[in-house]
């Protein structure tokens, strides 16, 4: 793992995973965050005191669609439709 010094150079490509101290990274959270988002570093550890607190790493989205996200999930039993109970109105008016 590569330690980062000061100043922050967004431009470290293929070091793996960085680290860099809670408080540069409160000082260059958004070059930070751009950094990775840019794929100029994979992920960046946070520490505090030397001891991992967080990883940065860049989002990936999930494509989830309302069509078709439980298909082969659920299972259909009985007739869904009827209840087997009379309501008011299917009763003819009086």
């Amino acid at each position: 793992m590569v330690i980062m010094k000061r100043p922050f150079s967004p431009l470290v490509v293929g070091a793996g995973v960085l680290k860099i101290p809670a408080t540069e990274f409160k000082a260059k959270c958004l070059a930070v965050m751009q950094a990775v988002h840019d794929g100029k570093a994979a992920e960046i550890v946070v520490t505090k005191r030397g001891k991992p607190l967080a990883k940065i790493v860049p989002y990936k989205s999930v494509d989830r669609s309302l069509f078709g996200f439980a298909a082969g999930k659920l299972r259909i039993v009985g007739d869904v439709l009827r209840t087997g109970e009379v309501w008011d109105a299917q009763q003819p008016a009086p």
